[in-house]
């Protein structure tokens, strides 16, 4: 991954061991991104490494303030990967419920890292 992504990685595993949610501008204030489009190029990029390494995505920490959970670019980005890695339950379960598999994942983000 490249340095910025890094320390937005960095940043979701400190929040993740605290077992909390950040929104995007709160990200944004941390890790002073040039654009929103490198912020969410990154968070998508987070995505698909921590998938290629076995763990939850932890991007799904990242959340818009007004929802509380993450924006379509979170969805569309497990939903590609799930397609990609031929992973079938996950899709499943994205199509399911969008809020459900959200809860399920941060959940797991939580678990995962507050071990570590």
């Amino acid at each position: 991954m490249d340095p910025f992504s890094d320390r937005v990685r960095s940043t979701l595993v400190e929040i993740a061991s605290h077992r909390s949610l950040i929104t995007y501008s709160e990200l944004a204030d941390i890790v002073s991104p040039n654009s929103a489009n490198e912020l969410y190029n990154s968070l998508k990029r987070i995505c698909r490494y921590e998938h290629s390494n076995r763990r939850p995505l932890l991007s799904a920490l990242a959340v818009n303030p007004n929802w509380g959970i993450p924006g379509r670019g979170f969805f569309t980005t497990a939903n590609e990967i799930a397609a990609e890695s031929k992973d079938f339950e996950l899709c499943e379960s994205i199509q399911w419920s969008k809020g459900f598999f959200w809860y399920e994942e941060v959940q797991r983000v939580y678990d995962y890292w507050s071990r570590e």
